[in-house]
């Protein structure tokens, strides 16, 4: 089977299996569950956007056929993906769970982590930090607004909760590799701290 998000996969198929291979990320769904956008299709199969219309419609019947010889990845996340409200004034205690990726989809770790500067800064910074790792995306999960505690107060409770539930996982100072922290769970621990 083929991995269908890589992008030098066009220079070994056959016509067929290309035509195969638009019709399987036609039908893929993002973290969001929408869609893959057709540019980011043409992108990955180097195709014309008009071709990649062209073949979703043609070639539609084939998705049993294409499934048996692509595999996906519910979510490919590149750049900064935000689910929650980020934008808090500079100097606000917050506390976010998020969630990198490498460049072939798969979530690499879940961290916990404090800022008082912009939660966008941060990531970005956080990228080019662990671009070592192939590291090329970040969901941000939660930002919790600490209020008048300090921040690093519910990240040490979060990490020592988590350490406790994945001590395998955990890789300091704040990173959980090969586990996927629960957001909700998250967010109990922090209303719980925080009441």
């Amino acid at each position: 089977m083929y991995n269908a998000y890589d992008e030098n996969l066009y220079k070994t198929l056959s016509t067929h299996e290309r035509h195969l291979h638009v019709v399987f990320l036609s039908n893929e769904r993002d973290a969001n569950d929408n869609y893959l956008p057709r540019r980011m299709i043409a992108d990955i199969t180097h195709y014309a956007i008009t071709t990649v219309r062209t073949y979703e419609k043609y070639y539609e019947d084939l998705l049993e056929e294409a499934r048996k010889i692509f595999y996906g990845i519910k979510r490919l996340v590149k750049g900064i993906v935000d689910k929650v409200k980020k934008q808090y004034e500079i100097g606000t205690e917050l506390c976010y769970l998020c969630k990198f990726y490498n460049s072939k989809g798969e979530k690499v770790f879940s961290k916990i982590g404090t800022t008082t500067r912009l939660i966008e800064t941060r990531m970005k910074e956080h990228l080019s930090y662990y671009s070592n790792l192939d590291i090329i995306g970040v969901e941000i999960e939660s930002v919790i607004n600490c209020g008048a505690y300090p921040a690093e107060g519910l990240e040490s409770y979060c990490r020592a909760y988590y350490i406790k539930k994945y001590p395998n996982a955990f890789k300091k100072n704040d990173r959980f590799f090969n586990v996927d922290l629960n957001t909700e769970e998250f967010n109990n621990l922090a209303t719980t701290y925080l009441a």
